[in-house]
């Protein structure tokens, strides 16, 4: 939450509108506004009174933006299709979800906070609304009205309508899933969905829900989202949401047409039939483990592809997999290699400290290792893991008290490290697509997990924290949230349209401090109303932002 500051320089006093974020995981202080001495804050912002008129400032760019974007896309007069008109306080219940999104997408405040964020910006003359009477209590008497059923068709609709209009293309979808812990009772039985699992963010102490996506190829634009329980591992939950997002497209398009690029977690038999079933096709990376034959291939027999601007070393083969002939793709990942060996070099050092440790308490007649069985075990147990058994060779000598030597097979390190790591694998049935393409539409599947950073994000379009006790309210405001980065989305893609180019936050950040400043004059009835609006003088980026926003709201 912005808050007012002063510093003293040179015995001046001087005031300045700062928040606080987070940079590195630290939170750091970040000046939004500079206002000067408070001579210069009476006479040209907030909050000044001269006789019979009254001055202040707003935030005004972020909220124009999205309230904009909203209206280019038809989002509010959709969204009525399917959601009950139940009006409160003048506005319906799909006002008031759009009025939560753009509060999620500009500042990562609870319900709670929505009054205040919004009284001091422009969005209640942009939306005709009293930001005193949209409260928590608003917010939650019109979620309670929302169903499943109708978020799920009015994104089937949104869906339809940004690709008729050729945004989004369904040919490459990036899927992926990520859990969020909530701060839901353990005690609280009344939701199926929060429930503990391997929490992402280490909060394993914590009830968690999962999320599932899947995204479009250009500007991250979500499709399709899918909320399952927090104990379900992301295996187990491909099939179903193939299914239910074939329901949801089956009359936009053909599933033929649709290529689903996911990770190795989802990879299994059983999920790649259902998808075959369903006639969608994939591309998804394969655990080595399943045939480890193709790791045993070595680097000499790849050949060099530009990849994305990049020499990449790949080896295409027909293999059969999981009795099918599929498309194997093998590559070399340096990254992966670099990675694999740091962590080997540390596993085969602590590997050898414990060795040696061992042989020193051998030494000692009172150790707790008597027999040769024992010792066998122990042994095995410090170098399991990691190639230790294949690295690492031990004797143990019979006189008393037992003793062991033991060798390190630098050979067998050469092979494993030279000719093994850094080997990935896809496996696909897009045969007709050209081996650069493959590996080009796998790579572009890593971006989903910055949609995932978007909705972490405590500053923007934040998911977390939950502290509601039933599915419906876990589904509910999971759509506002997703609705408000879907907002961004559109409106990094109109900026770009316009020459404007930045990620998605930085836009934000930038037009929330683009501010209106309006003058306000004492009428015959004692109260103030407007009679001048003007905005302040801004950066030049700023300018070039809200100017490239203009153009395209206007077009």
């Amino acid at each position: 939450m912005p808050t007012l500051q002063k510093r003293v320089i040179k015995g001046h006093t001087y005031w300045y509108i700062i928040t606080s974020k987070r940079k590195n995981g630290k939170p750091t202080p970040v000046i939004l506004k500079y206002l000067g001495t408070i001579e210069n804050i009476l006479k040209n912002s907030t909050l000044s009174e001269e006789g019979n008129f009254k001055y202040k400032s707003y935030s005004h760019g972020a909220v124009y933006a999205l309230w904009k974007i909203a209206e280019k896309y038809n989002i509010l007069s959709m969204m009525r299709k399917y959601f009950k008109d139940n009006n409160r306080s003048g506005n319906d219940v799909s006002t008031s979800l759009l009025l939560g999104a753009i509060h999620r997408a500009c500042e990562g405040g609870s319900k709670r906070s929505f009054s205040e964020f919004a009284s001091e910006t422009t969005l209640p003359e942009i939306a005709d609304f009293k930001a005193e009477k949209v409260t928590s209590q608003h917010f939650w008497d019109q979620m309670d009205k929302v169903e499943l059923k109708e978020i799920e068709l009015f994104q089937k609709e949104f869906t339809k309508e940004l690709h008729r209009k050729k945004i989004i293309s369904f040919e490459k979808l990036s899927y992926d899933t990520t859990n969020f812990f909530t701060y839901i009772d353990s005690g609280n039985n009344r939701s199926k969905l929060a429930r503990r699992g391997h929490n992402k963010q280490k909060r394993n102490d914590l009830k968690q829900f999962s999320l599932g996506l899947l995204v479009s190829k250009n500007f991250l634009i979500p499709l399709s989202s899918y909320i399952y329980e927090g104990n379900i591992t992301d295996q187990s939950v491909i099939s179903p949401y193939i299914k239910s997002f074939k329901n949801n497209i089956n009359t936009i398009t053909e599933s033929d047409k649709i290529t689903v690029i996911f990770d190795k977690g989802g990879c299994s038999k059983g999920n790649l039939k259902d998808i075959e079933d369903e006639e969608f096709h994939y591309i998804c990376a394969f655990s080595l483990k399943h045939k480890k034959d193709l790791i045993e291939i070595p680097l000499s027999d790849y050949e060099t592809k530009k990849v994305k601007d990049k020499d990449i070393l790949l080896l295409r083969r027909d293999e059969k997999i999981w009795d099918k002939k599929r498309t194997v793709l093998l590559y070399y990942s340096s990254k992966l290699h670099e990675g694999q060996l740091r962590g080997l070099d540390k596993s085969i050092e602590n590997k050898k400290e414990k060795l040696l440790s061992l042989q020193e308490t051998l030494k000692n007649p009172r150790t707790g290792i008597k027999t040769r069985a024992q010792l066998q075990k122990k042994l095995s147990e410090i170098i399991k893991g990691e190639y230790g058994t294949e690295l690492f060779k031990f004797k143990i000598k019979r006189k008393k008290p037992l003793s062991f030597d033991f060798s390190f097979d630098a050979s067998c390190y050469n092979l494993i490290t030279m000719e093994i790591f850094g080997k990935k694998a896809l496996i696909t049935d897009r045969s007709d697509w050209s081996s650069e393409e493959i590996l080009s539409s796998y790579f572009s599947q890593g971006e989903i997990e910055k949609v995932f950073r978007h909705v972490k994000n405590p500053d923007h379009h934040s998911i977390r924290p939950q502290f509601h006790w039933t599915d419906q309210k876990i589904y509910v405001p999971v759509f506002i949230c997703l609705l408000g980065f879907m907002l961004t989305c559109l409106l990094q893609k109109e900026l770009q349209e316009q020459g404007f180019i930045a990620e998605k936050e930085k836009i934000i950040d930038t037009l929330i401090k683009v501010r209106q400043y309006n003058t306000f004059r004492l009428g015959n009835d004692k109260k103030f109303r407007p009679v001048e609006t003007k905005l302040e003088e801004m950066s030049e980026y700023e300018a070039q932002c809200y100017n490239a926003l203009l153009k395209a709201v206007e077009k």
